[in-house]
């Protein structure tokens, strides 16, 4: 005669299955890494506490952006209230273990008044080759970006945002520049 499992052995079963899920769970995650979305979160929170940053600096020195020259070094004690080492904040999460970095400053805001006059669509920072002190561009946006397909920006009224390749034609890169071109255009194109 064959024997039925009870109800407690299914139990068991499903208690046994249960706790192996719960171990998988907890532990796949050091084993393979955090997950993309996770890298990306972290990014961009690394990017608003860098945005933070950048405003105390710009509190401290007469509403002046730091120099992009150094703008890692200038924003690095703003951070201290942060509980992670300066270089792991301004290191995206998505960089090789060793390398440091990963953002960039806009060269066009280096020392420039804040808040400027886009301040919602003005570029401060954004994703950029490992490196300390990086600044630049849209030159230096990247051509294989880090998060599926997308890049981390931080803009001038402090918010920050993935954007694909498309999106970030319309960004602005130098204030000067986008207020010249928004008179010509309500000139008609006269100077």
């Amino acid at each position: 005669m064959e024997s039925v499992p009870r109800k407690s052995n299914w139990f068991r079963i499903i208690l046994v299955l249960l706790v192996v899920f719960a171990v998988v769970a907890v532990v796949a995650p050091t084993w393979f890494g955090p997950p993309t979305w996770a890298k990306s979160n972290m990014c961009m929170s690394n990017l608003r506490q860098v945005g933070f940053a950048v405003m105390l600096y710009a509190d401290d020195h007469n509403g002046r952006l730091p120099r992009a020259a150094n703008w890692c070094d200038a924003i690095g004690h703003r951070m201290a209230h942060i509980a992670k080492p300066l270089q792991e904040v301004l290191t995206c999460p998505s960089l090789p273990r060793g390398e440091i970095g990963g953002y960039a400053f806009n060269s066009a805001l280096s020392g420039a008044k804040w808040p400027g006059t886009v301040p919602s669509r003005t570029v401060v920072g954004f994703e950029s080759s490992p490196g300390w002190n990086v600044h630049g561009g849209s030159k230096l946006l990247l051509k294989e970006p880090r998060h599926n397909n997308r890049l981390s920006f931080l803009f001038e009224d402090g918010h920050t945002q993935l954007l694909s390749g498309v999106a970030t034609k319309r960004l602005v890169w130098d204030p000067a520049l986008a207020v010249h071109s928004k008179q010509s255009r309500e000139s008609g194109g006269r100077n």
